[in-house]
């Protein structure tokens, strides 16, 4: 496994057409929140879920969740020096930052866009697979 070294060189190179499109039908998490723009601009008439949850409960989850975790190029391609939120009040931060300026950003982008194309989901911790939540926000 190269850890996402293939799609970042990819994407660096400015081809965002990246082979996971062929082998699903949803995407989540990195690098496709990263290029969310650019998935838009090949994909304009797919729908898109920002989820969004109370940040301090997201910032702690993500210290706890990455504080031992060894180090792979996708976060340090996004992060840079601040790749692991657990290392420093600094890094904290700007992960905390980032997650505003991409909720703040996907907001404003699909305010512009057809109603429905942008589905806004709160998260909050509940029992049951995220899959039977999001169905019922969605009305499946």
């Amino acid at each position: 496994a190269d850890d996402g070294a293939m799609l970042i060189k990819q994407i660096d190179a400015g081809d965002y057409r990246l082979p996971t499109f062929d082998m699903f039908e949803a995407f989540t998490d990195n690098p496709y929140f990263t290029i969310w723009r650019e998935i838009y601009a090949l994909y304009p008439d797919a729908k898109y879920i920002l989820t969004v949850r109370e940040e301090q409960r997201w910032i702690d989850s993500c210290v706890k969740f990455f504080r031992h975790r060894r180090m792979r190029p996708m976060r340090e391609w996004m992060f840079g020096p601040h790749a692991n939120p657990a290392s420093s009040p600094q890094a904290r931060q700007a992960w905390l930052d980032a997650y505003r300026a991409h909720n703040d950003a996907v907001r404003e982008f699909f305010a512009a866009h057809p109603e429905g194309t942008l589905r806004l989901v709160r998260l909050c911790l509940m029992p049951g697979p995220l899959v039977d939540l999001m169905r019922a926000e969605l009305g499946r």
